[in-house]
């Protein structure tokens, strides 16, 4: 079985698009109750994407613990806002 994860295709497009990591990927990425050997997969796949990750609660607690170990994560939150620099 194949599992294609839309986020990874869609920042593999925008990257390639733009030329350049993202600064950030931003939403639910269901990864609840996902195996270590596919959340290793996952964040193989985006290291190269992406600067950041801002999931969902959606994500799982053990997953956001496991792409904290790749990654700056920010946890999507109510209220939550976020701002950068354009440049």
């Amino acid at each position: 079985m194949r599992i294609v994860i839309v986020y990874d295709n869609v920042a593999r497009r925008a990257v390639d698009l733009g030329g350049a990591p993202l600064s950030l990927i931003l939403g639910g990425f269901h990864l609840e109750g996902a195996s270590p050997r596919r959340l290793g997969n996952i964040a193989k796949r985006l290291r190269p994407l992406a600067e950041t990750l801002a999931p969902g609660h959606c994500t799982g607690k053990e997953a956001l613990e496991f792409l904290r170990a790749s990654f700056p994560v920010v946890p999507l939150e109510v209220g939550k806002t976020f701002s950068w620099e354009e440049g």
